[in-house]
């Protein structure tokens, strides 16, 4: 009996695997002629921002740098996974293409995992110009454990978006929805500057904002600081993307209209 269940736990984990092989590789496909126009504005939306504080800031230091760009990656993996990722799945809500998917035999959570590794994947260029960039221009090179803290936070991010874009009745509403809360994630929340320069009020809004910890765990790695607050602060993003991966397919209503 128990090598009949394990045989039934691994074909199902081999058919998990497999189905979101297809469903990622159908959401690329649809890519091929439009990823140009995700790159573009995703990109230099964060390199204007970061170059206009640069200027706009003046004769800055080393800490002062650290902010601005590690503000700049946050930014660019708020608006171009969150954003893109919560239209989208407004989007397919509003032409009830989720009655397609009910109709194939997969499971929610292996389609909403495909949906957000589209749009982490989505964001991958962009995010690889603003590391050069910045390494370059500014001589800010992020250590290898950063990659890790970007994979949380884009997941993270993206499975916001996500749920907006569940929660949303329609797509309009879902792409005002995530264009009124993309900001909040990142005025609200200690990416572009100390967690102290907030109000007292907002200091305990913002232990409640993923970019909190996505911004102070870059700005650790890039320092070298990473022992004590910094695991605390990773070990509370990893909790943030698993919320949303538990929250987004229970909120996922297969035939919603």
């Amino acid at each position: 009996m128990n090598e009949v269940m394990e045989q039934a736990k691994g074909l199902n984990l081999s058919k998990n695997i497999r189905d979101f092989g297809w469903l990622l590789k159908s959401q690329l496909f649809d890519l091929r002629t439009m990823w140009f126009w995700y790159l573009v504005p995703n990109t230099f939306l964060a390199l204007f921002l970061m170059g206009f504080l640069v200027l706009f800031v003046g004769d800055v230091g080393p800490e002062r740098l650290q902010f601005i760009f590690v503000g700049s990656l946050v930014s660019n993996i708020s608006f171009g996974m969150m954003l893109t990722l919560g239209q989208l799945i407004g989007r397919l809500r509003y032409q009830n293409a989720f009655e397609y998917y009910a109709a194939l035999p997969i499971s929610k959570a292996i389609f909403v995992a495909a949906l957000t590794s589209r749009g982490f994947i989505l964001a991958v260029p962009s995010l690889l110009i603003m590391l050069l960039i910045g390494g370059i221009a500014l001589d800010l090179w992020l250590p290898p454990v950063a990659l890790l803290i970007l994979i949380l936070g884009g997941i993270t991010m993206a499975g916001i978006g996500a749920f907006i874009g569940f929660w949303s009745p329609t797509g309009e509403i879902a792409g005002i929805a995530t264009q009124v809360v993309s900001p909040f994630f990142i005025f609200l929340a200690p990416v572009f500057f100390p967690l102290e320069h907030l109000p007292g009020p907002l200091q305990v809004v913002a232990r409640f904002i993923p970019t909190t910890y996505i911004a102070e765990t870059l700005r650790a790695a890039i320092a070298g600081r990473m022992y004590g607050q910094f695991w605390l602060d990773l070990l509370i993003l990893v909790a943030f993307t698993l919320v949303v991966l538990v929250l987004m397919p229970l909120k996922l209503d297969w035939r919603a209209r």
